[in-house]
Order: structure tokens, then sequence, then C-alpha cells
């Protein structure tokens, strides 16, 4: 699995990220992240081993259950983890919301052909 990504939450800083599968261990709930932030992009990409070194580790969990094939299928994840907690959903796509449609009843239309008077104001 180490050729995968996850979307993880990191609970401290209340952040979500895709990462490498070898950086969340899932039996102690965390993640490992790289110390020096110039070293953030090249590492995910690279999927770089964690070791003592260079990562740091943080309280974090996996959001879903599912782990992705490439890098970018995971990024594109992230805008959902930061409206939801749980990506195990097969409905990616974000509902559209129907337009109600509106009736007219009979009565309204009566009452709106009539003339009405409008007060005249003379000055």
């Amino acid at each position: 699995m180490e050729n995968y990504w996850s979307v993880v939450y990191f609970t401290d800083e209340n952040s979500v990220e895709a990462v490498p599968n070898i950086w969340f261990n899932k039996k102690q709930e965390t993640c490992a992240w790289p110390a020096k932030p110039k070293l953030v992009k090249k590492f995910i990409e690279s999927q770089q081993k964690p070791n003592k070194k260079d990562f740091t580790y943080h309280p974090a969990r996996q959001l879903g259950n599912k782990s992705y094939a490439s890098l970018a299928e995971t990024r594109s994840k992230l805008p959902k983890a930061t409206r939801m907690s749980d990506l195990s959903s097969t409905d990616d796509d974000v509902r559209k919301r129907k337009k109600k449609s509106l009736s007219i009843s009979p009565d309204m239309f009566k009452t709106s052909l009539k003339k009405k008077k409008i007060p005249q104001y003379l000055s």
C-alpha cells in the first residue's frame, strides 16, 4: 500500500491533507509530517519514508476508509473533507437544490387582471 494516498485529518491543527499511506499509523492514530515546512511538498510527492530526523508525529485520523491511487485524486477530495467528516460515501457530487415550480391559482389570476384604482396625488 506504499504507493497510495489518504486524506488525513490532523486533530490538533484542525486541518486536512493528502498524505502518503506510509505516513499514517492507524493503530496509534498518528501521522508523520515533515519538520521543515519547505520540504512538505517534496516529501509528499516523492512519498518520502518517515524518519525521526526529518519528521514529527501528530494526532490524526484517516477520513473515509479508502486509499487513492494518485495524489491528484486524493487532493481532489480535500474540499469535501473540509465540509464532511466521512469521505466514504459514493456520492462525490454536490447535489443541487431543485427549483420549486410556482403555480398560479385561478383566483390569483383573476385579481391580477382587474383594474385597480391608483390614487392620484395633486401637487
